[in-house]
């Protein structure tokens, strides 16, 4: 057992993200267990403060501050959604000159099922995982048989942003379209930042056959009559790339980057994304919609293969 300096607890996902970090805070700071637990804002501040109240702005430090940077070298834990060094680490430069006194353990409580093809990413022996919080026992034989992770490294009691989901709440005449992003573009993260590809993005398939998609007067004329509202959630690496669908909004037709009720949406449109587990959970019905196919198994996104094939 690690003999940990103070009993400090930081949570984080990622900029532009409130994800199962923030779902795991809002439970644990209501526990009375003497552990001191703090949140990491990247942005967003005021969001956050409307849907908790300022009550606990003591609890909130930013992301790369003096006191996360502080807090990050006692904690005796770090809970995050996003497991690259980048979204929890505060040190953009010279965490080496303190490594000898980080003790900390990283639980990753994942933002998704993991069920792309990533062992590169994810394998036991690439990162610095001491607990993954998985869902299902397809992720327990995943982690373990793929990923070379004990049973026991594995915390098996589901993402905490499921825990608030009410399967029983009626759906509103929506669907959700939601697609994951592409590697190919836009730039690498370089200190929680991406550089844009603008053209690139422009001249992709993946961007053509979705604008055509949401352009198509087959969409629209299904929609008026039934009299369902189709929402558009572009990925939040792609939020600086909204603008370039702006044109495509109208009565039954709306686009956003802002978190969404999953449960308010009676059907779900997406590619390889993980929120698909979300609706799985929800038993909503699913479709695939895979505007750049020949792209993808080529290798230009981060991925090219699932764990668990679309079909399964």
């Amino acid at each position: 057992t690690l003999c940990y300096k103070r009993k400090i607890w930081l949570y984080s996902d990622r900029d532009g993200v409130l994800d199962n970090a923030y779902e795991q805070f809002i439970y644990d700071i209501k526990q009375k267990d003497g552990i001191q637990r703090y949140y990491v804002i990247q942005d967003r501040k005021e969001e956050i403060e409307r849907k908790i109240g300022k009550h606990l702005d003591k609890h909130f430090i930013r992301y790369g501050s003096i006191k996360h940077k502080l807090l990050f070298l006692e904690s005796s834990k770090v809970l995050t959604s996003f497991q690259f060094l980048t979204y929890y680490n505060p040190f953009r430069e010279g965490l080496e000159w303190y490594k000898d006194t980080l003790n900390f353990q990283l639980i990753y409580l994942q933002h998704g099922v993991l069920h792309c093809h990533t062992p590169w990413i994810y394998s036991n022996e690439k990162n610095q995982i001491d607990k993954i919080v998985v869902s299902s026992v397809y992720e327990i034989e995943n982690f373990t048989k793929r990923y070379h992770y004990r049973k026991q490294d594995l915390l098996v009691c589901g993402m905490p942003r499921l825990d608030k989901m009410d399967k029983n709440k009626k759906a509103k005449q929506q669907i959700l379209y939601a697609p994951t992003w592409r590697a190919n573009l836009i730039g690498e993260l370089v200190d929680n930042k991406r550089e844009l590809k603008t053209q690139v993005f422009k001249q992709s398939n993946y961007y053509k056959q979705i604008k055509a998609f949401l352009q198509s007067e087959k969409l629209q004329k299904c929609l008026e009559e039934n009299n369902y509202t189709l929402v558009f959630k572009i990925h939040p690496v792609f939020r600086e790339y909204m603008d370039l669908f702006k044109e495509t909004e109208g009565k039954y037709l709306r686009i956003t980057t802002e978190d969404v009720d999953l449960e308010d949406y009676a059907l779900f449109i997406t590619d390889y994304s993980s929120f698909v587990f979300d609706y799985i959970y929800l038993e909503r019905p699913v479709i695939y919609f895979l505007p750049d196919k020949e792209e993808f198994e080529a290798g230009m996104h981060i991925y090219r293969e699932l764990d668990l094939p679309l079909e399964e």
